[in-house]
């Protein structure tokens, strides 16, 4: 049994460019404490704009993070470009906002991304709203991860893009579900002390912000149905992650929302149905520019979680000059050969031992074929006439082109395997049994 560090980022970045010393400030509250560093980081952005050089926030991220000198990975990452401002027509030009989500992994730790359950991107009517998902696993426990930016004025509206993004993740299905973003519920009415629906203007209650929050945010608060009936909880915040002051103490107030611009509109909400992910702390992180002034009109939030696997996801995954050495040698030749397919690469990796143990290491591995050869080798001892590795490897090759062969044959053992391959030397079974150089 394994526990596995998860910590999620969500940020509005608010169509500006964010410099290197806040992502320093981000880098820093990752983190537990100095001497724990998360295992796999999930990153939701909105509204967020690509440096010069092409690079997202996961990708910044990634760079800053190490592990015993290695660099975290950028799993998985996917964005869709907004239209934030759409009567000005420079927004259609240049450096465009996206809505993102990404998923970046310390060196050692085995995880994946399902494609059982492909990753996909859900629309809103808004040009600017939406969100992204994907599957992830984490030894034996997948989780749906979810980032959005869900529909600002309309809470039915919310509700569907909430609805569409727990379908495309396949939400009944799964046990464990992390849902973040800017989630666009702002503190009710009540805590309005007047109103003034001319001016647009509303002020607030006299009372702490926590108490505020406590009082009249609907997310923490539990008063948001299309997040109720799928189970999914929201830690109560501190701060507002938005607050958009005017003069004289006031609040912009939109009368067809019947709210006012004030609230924890991010946050980061777990549903985990088998107590497999535990919901550790959440908070509101304040970043600045090298001015002192907050960077965006949104502040972010971070929340960690701790997930427990009885299967390890940190198995140590190493090659020895040897026998192994020449039998994943063969594994992977002969899965590679026995694709029958156009579309297919071979890893320079495998002729180099230090190479190879490196790329054992990176984030994903499991899910390519390197990765599959490994796990040959250790499942079957390097016992290259076992009639289970003959198996295996047949049905992955052949599941790995587009066209199937019409008859899969049937084997009971590695004798009859062969006998097979010796009497019909143009199909896919001779191929498995030269390059293995099982045949007598």
């Amino acid at each position: 049994m394994g526990k596995y560090k998860v910590t999620a980022l969500t940020w509005n970045m608010g169509n500006e460019n964010v410099g290197p010393d806040s992502v320093d400030t981000l880098v820093e509250s990752l983190k537990r404490d100095k001497s724990s560093s998360p295992d796999v980081i999930l990153v939701s952005t909105q509204e967020a704009k690509r440096t010069w050089g092409n690079r997202t926030l996961s990708d910044r991220i990634a760079k800053r993070m190490a592990h015993e000198g290695e660099k975290y990975q950028v799993l998985h990452q996917n964005d869709f470009r907004v239209v934030t401002k759409p009567k000005n027509p420079l927004t259609y030009f240049g450096n465009i906002p996206r809505t993102h989500l990404g998923i970046i992994v310390k060196p050692g730790v085995h995880v994946s991304i399902d494609h059982i359950t492909p990753p996909g991107t859900i629309r809103g009517n808004n040009l600017n709203k939406g969100g992204l998902y994907a599957v992830l696993t984490i030894g034996d426990q997948k989780i749906g991860v979810i980032g959005c930016h869900l529909d600002s004025n309309d809470q039915k509206q919310r509700a569907q893009e909430t609805k569409r993004l727990l379908q495309g993740v396949d939400g009944k299905k799964l046990d464990n579900i992390i849902f973040m973003g800017d989630l666009n519920e702002r503190l009710n009415s009540e805590s309005l002390q007047t109103i003034d629906t001319k001016r647009k203007r509303a002020v607030l209650r006299k009372e702490e912000e926590n108490k505020l929050i406590e009082n009249h945010d609907p997310i923490s608060g539990g008063k948001v149905s299309h997040f109720n009936k799928h189970d999914i909880k929201f830690n109560q915040l501190d701060k507002f992650t938005y607050h958009e002051r005017k003069s004289k103490g006031e609040i912009k107030y939109k009368p067809k929302r019947g709210t006012a611009d004030v609230g924890v509109l991010d946050n980061i909400g777990l549903k985990s149905k088998a107590k497999t992910v535990q919901g550790l702390g959440c908070r509101v992180i304040d970043v600045q520019n090298k001015e002192g002034k907050q960077v965006s009109d949104h502040k972010p939030v971070i929340r960690h979680f701790e997930v427990t696997s009885e299967k390890s996801a940190t198995p140590e995954y190493k090659l020895a000059k040897g026998k192994d050495w020449e039998a994943f040698k063969k594994i992977y030749n002969t899965l590679y050969k026995a694709q029958n397919s156009l579309f297919k690469s071979k890893s320079s990796d495998i002729k180099d031992l230090d190479r190879l143990n490196k790329k054992l290491k990176q984030p994903g591995i499991d899910g390519t074929r390197t990765g599959k050869a490994y796990q040959l080798l250790r499942k079957y001892n390097g016992n290259l006439k076992d009639i289970g590795l003959l198996k295996e490897i047949y049905g992955y090759s052949r599941s790995k082109q587009a066209v199937k062969d019409p008859i899969t044959p049937t084997f009971s053992d590695s004798e009859i395997f062969c006998q097979y391959a010796q009497k019909n030397s143009h199909t896919r079974t001779a191929t498995i049994a030269r390059e293995l150089g099982i045949l007598v």
